[in-house]
This record gives structure tokens, C-alpha cells and sequence, in this order.
């Protein structure tokens, strides 16, 4: 993958084990330290943004503001536009973690194209204050949406008229067999993916 517009920096990561059998009990990435050198600017600001499957946040851009960006969890598509208006699109999960730096004056959008909701760790070298209108909206003029909505909305009324509507939905759903078959509020959904 070729990265033009942002950087994208792998994440060190760590199996951690049990203080008395030495088994595995997890992991540790590493987002940040201070001798790194990775960061340019020492954070003033960390937070965790969530995204729903399927939804979009951004685009926006920040004036001053460079911000590092780390999926914790679930998996996500960032969007990133340059000022020639070339759009750049990089995938990332929370199995390899990677640290995404998108500079000031760079728009960005992040979509969530898994089924669960998504976290993004955001580390940014300028910290938000209400009404400091460092955040513009812009639109990503001539760049193709339709790709992360749901494909195909199938509805089946007979099931939902049953005292055993969730249990039709579920035998509905076991006979696909296929990942990208979901149920949102008693709808049914197939991603394009």
C-alpha cells in the first residue's frame, strides 16, 4: 500500500502473560511514548470516537490541529482528501494497529465497514475547546458514498407478524450462511463487501 497523503505508522504489539503460569492473558500495543519520536508534537488531547456499522463521520478538516488516529477496536476506512482533491483510502483493524497521521489543512472522513461498532483512539497535538472553530465541515465532492451503505434491504412481512417474529428473523438469518447477511431493527440487510 502507498501511502501519499497520510502517514501510516505500524504499532508495536505485545503478548502479555500470566504473573503465575506464564500463560497468554492478552496483549499490549504500544500507541504512544514520548521517546519514540513518532509524534512530532506532544498530545494535548486523547479520546475515543465510536463509529456504527456502517456510518460515516467527517468529512472535516482541521486548520491547525494534526491528529494521530489508532483503531482499537473493530475495523474502519479512512478517507482522506489532498488539496489537489485526490482521495486516498486506507483500511484498518484493531489486529494490526497501525497509527494514521493526518496533518492540518488535510480533510478526512472514516466510514465503519464492519457489523459491530467501531473505536478509534485519537491522540491530536491541539485540544478542542468549545467555539474555537478549528473544525470545518467540507464535502468530498465526486467521491463514491454509495460503496459503504447497506446494498440490499429485504424485508419479509409474513415474519413479523408472529409472536416468534425473533425467532424467524434468526432461522432466516442461520440459513444464509454467509457473514454479510445482517438484522438491524427486524430489517435484513446483505453487504456489499
Amino acid at each position: 500500500m502507498v501511502i501519499k497523503i497520510a502517514s501510516v505508522i505500524e504499532l508495536e504489539k505485545h503478548v502479555t502473560k500470566d504473573i503465575h503460569d506464564s500463560h497468554t492473558n492478552g496483549e499490549l500495543t504500544v500507541i504512544w511514548r514520548d521517546w519514540d519520536n513518532i509524534i512530532e508534537k506532544t498530545p494535548k488531547m486523547v479520546y475515543v470516537s465510536s463509529v456504527n456499522p456502517r456510518e460515516i463521520k467527517g468529512p472535516h478538516l482541521h486548520k491547525k490541529r494534526t491528529s494521530y488516529f489508532s483503531c482499537i477496536h473493530g475495523k474502519v476506512v479512512f478517507i482522506i482528501q489532498d488539496k489537489d482533491g485526490n482521495f486516498e483510502e486506507i483500511e484498518v483493524d484493531s489486529e494490526k494497529p497501525v497509527l494514521i497521521c493526518v496533518p492540518n489543512g488535510i480533510a478526512s472522513a472514516h466510514v465503519n465497514v464492519g457489523k459491530e461498532q467501531a473505536r478509534i483512539l485519537v491522540l491530536a497535538d491541539i485540544a478542542w475547546k468549545p467555539n474555537d472553530n478549528e473544525m470545518v465541515n467540507v464535502e468530498f465532492n465526486g467521491y463514491n458514498w454509495e460503496k459503504w451503505k447497506w446494498s440490499t434491504k429485504l424485508i419479509f412481512p409474513h415474519y413479523f407478524t408472529s409472536k416468534n417474529s425473533m425467532f424467524n428473523i434468526l432461522e432466516i438469518n442461520n440459513l444464509t450462511n454467509d457473514k454479510n447477511w445482517i438484522i438491524q431493527n427486524y430489517e435484513i440487510y446483505y453487504l456489499l463487501v
